[in-house]
């Protein structure tokens, strides 16, 4: 059987692939099923368990945890990012001296993002002197900076008592914090 490595221990790609398919809903019984294991239904959930108990496989399924974690570090802070871009926004960064939009292609990446939509709406009329006049619109949307502000509010109150549940403190809010609208988030 082909072995491949996996750090200072090899692992035969069957054992790999059982470790990929139990770290998906840490079924032992499917993921011995779904790595192809010819194993009799009734026996999966007995085999699959003795699979986990090998030193190799136990490593192997804390290597693709911790790399699922950091996965998900990642998005969690792109998001955060994100909606930090929405939140703190500023329609003055899309418009020139003048007052009229810039192209959006002057705009570095972060500031575009907080762009939800743009529409341009050219209009010909004959002007006064008899020559055609051009009339242009120019919409810009943002994404909503309230949404985003209370989504960004969201996140941190469930970090912040996350934190607080694992040392042992209350679950009692930190702070209130109203909207215009009447809406509120306690933190």
């Amino acid at each position: 059987m082909k072995k491949k490595t996996t750090g200072a221990t090899e692992l035969s790609l069957k054992r790999q692939r059982f470790c990929e398919e139990y770290v998906k809903d840490f079924n032992a019984t499917a993921a011995t099923e779904r790595a192809g294991y010819a194993v009799l239904p009734q026996h999966r959930a007995k085999f699959g368990w003795r699979l986990r108990q090998e030193p190799e496989v136990k490593e192997h399924i804390k290597k693709l945890m911790t790399e699922m974690r950091e996965q998900a570090d990642i998005f969690a802070e792109r998001a955060m990012t994100e909606l930090s871009r929405c939140a703190f926004s500023n329609i003055k960064d899309y418009l020139d001296a003048e007052g009229m939009p810039v192209n959006l292609s002057s705009v570095d990446h972060e500031k575009a993002s907080a762009v939800a939509s743009m529409k341009v709406t050219e209009t010909e009329k004959i002007g006064a002197d008899g020559k055609p006049v051009i009339k242009r619109i120019v919409e810009i949307k943002m994404h909503s900076k309230i949404a985003a502000l209370a989504k960004l509010v969201e996140v941190l109150a469930w970090l912040h008592k996350a934190g607080a549940k694992s040392a042992g403190s209350e679950d009692k809010p930190v702070a209130r914090i109203e909207f215009a609208d009447g809406q509120y988030i306690e933190i």
